[in-house]
């Protein structure tokens, strides 16, 4: 609650018309973290904000399709207008049409989840550009536009693997280290231990610290000045990634980020990874 308020008395400091823009965008970025809805008081306690502005600001979006009203009563969810900007968003990232055929072949060759990601670095979390399903019958859920956070998670430590320990401390330094499950680290130093390692070998492993039974492998996309500006991942139940087979799919996923990051020295890249 502390963060939020900090936020708000930044956002109350704008000039008015600013203002508005902010909370309009806070609002959204609300609603993306509960996909089944929230209720206008609901809402209201998330943004710190007074019923009547989140009704006001609500009503316009209502009427652009930008927010709907779900099938519970009461609650308010992102509308179908997201989806169409999705899709213009990702019709431009060409890259993402260059890298696909070498996301099948890695599928292909291992049939486990695969999965292409970013990082959005002011909310500490990566987000899922594009992914590729197991055929086997027990396989992970995920989807595309799913965040998680990036301490944890196998793509979330490749993202930052571009970082120096100092680079590592500015960018965490407002950051909880949240704990999942037994296995999370939660220690900077432990952390900062852990990137060392990532950096070195280059690629990051999740073993069962974001979700209990899952374990990922992931390698870092490159651009030309050697940064990484996404990052390409295997995640499978743990009975499926034993360290015999780990070392094979280590290797594979490796090799995918070194091919996808030739490309990316031809295909432009829009957004804030480019």
């Amino acid at each position: 609650m502390e963060k939020k308020t900090e936020k708000s008395r930044k956002v109350a400091a704008l000039p008015r018309g600013v203002k508005g823009i902010y909370r309009v965008i806070d609002l959204l970025d609300v609603l993306g973290e509960y996909p089944l809805g929230l209720t206008l008081t609901e809402l209201c306690n998330h943004l710190q904000l007074p019923k009547s502005t989140v009704h006001r600001i609500l009503n316009v979006l209502l009427d652009r399709q930008y927010v709907r009203e779900t099938l519970e009563r009461g609650k308010f969810a992102l509308g179908y207008e997201i989806l169409r900007l999705s899709k213009g968003c990702q019709v431009g990232l060409n890259f993402l049409q260059e890298a696909r055929p070498l996301l099948i072949e890695l599928n292909q060759a291992i049939d486990e989840n695969v999965i292409l990601a970013v990082l959005d670095k002011p909310h500490h979390q990566i987000i899922y550009l594009d992914k590729l399903d197991s055929s086997k019958t027990i396989r992970l859920v995920s989807h595309i536009g799913e965040i998680a956070p990036v301490h944890c998670t196998a793509l979330g430590k490749a993202l930052l693997s571009g970082f120096s320990d100092e680079e590592l401390l500015q960018v965490l330094s407002d950051y909880e280290l949240k704990r999942f499950t037994e296995r999370t680290i939660t220690d900077i130093k432990a952390f900062l231990s852990e990137m060392n390692e990532v950096r070195k070998q280059g690629y990051s492993l999740d073993l069962q610290e974001y979700r209990s039974e899952v374990v990922c492998v992931a390698a870092p996309i490159n651009s030309e000045a050697g940064k990484p500006v996404a990052a390409v991942g295997v995640s499978a139940p743990a009975g499926r990634l034993e360290q015999s087979r780990l070392e094979h799919v280590e290797h594979l996923v490796v090799e995918t980020a070194k091919k996808i990051s030739e490309l990316i020295a031809y295909v432009p890249l829009p957004g804030p990874w480019g």
